[in-house]
């Protein structure tokens, strides 16, 4: 089976820290996170999620929260090989923001990472090791 993750991430400031503060989401501010990365979407409250649970939905469905500085969207359809893929929209929504893309799929041995600032995407150099 393998682990399997489909995880965008924006924050105003470090990603580490931030999530490190957070507690359960403010229901009404990821609600209105939502209605702008998934216009027309129903929506509705998944309570009792964690976010090791969260982060490879099922299809057609997406898990998020909100917190002061920090949001989180889970969803399959953000699992691309190549981040500068990655739809246009969502990019946007990242404006003035840093935002980290976390995919993966073990079973086939697959990774995309990516990490934007203010909407455009930073280049890192190649990461290469030995066994």
């Amino acid at each position: 089976m393998g682990a399997k993750t489909g995880l965008l991430v924006y924050a105003d400031g470090e990603v580490p820290r931030l999530l490190k503060q957070v507690g359960p989401a403010d229901l009404e501010q990821t609600i209105a996170m939502v209605r702008r990365l998934y216009p027309g979407w129903a929506i509705e409250e998944a309570a009792g999620l964690n976010l090791w649970d969260g982060v490879y939905p099922p299809d057609g469905r997406a898990y998020a929260g909100s917190w002061p500085g920090v949001e989180l969207v889970c969803d399959r359809r953000v699992m691309i090989d190549l981040p500068s893929q990655l739809p246009d929209e969502l990019v946007a929504a990242s404006a003035g923001r840093r935002m980290v893309l976390h995919a993966m799929h073990s079973v086939v041995g697959w990774l995309a990472f990516g990490v934007w600032e203010d909407g455009r995407l930073i280049e890192v150099p190649p990461l290469s090791w030995t066994a």
